[in-house]
């Protein structure tokens, strides 16, 4: 059950970023590309925090 979850959360996030960079290649105008741009930043750098937050927490556990 547990993998189905992380499995599904991370198709969910890839999915997020292509549609996000598919946005930002194909936009007609200037501010729409900006936009995607800017939306696709702002999840890249999410989910580089979630993953050192996470990496940290199982380092401190003694997983990793």
């Amino acid at each position: 059950m547990k993998d189905l979850l992380i499995g599904g959360a991370v198709a969910m996030f890839v999915l997020l970023i292509a549609y996000a960079g598919y946005k930002a290649i194909t936009a007609t105008t200037k501010q729409q590309q900006d936009a995607a741009y800017r939306v696709l930043k702002l999840v890249l750098a999410t989910l580089s925090g979630v993953a050192v937050v996470t990496l940290a927490v199982l380092h401190q556990a003694g997983v990793v």
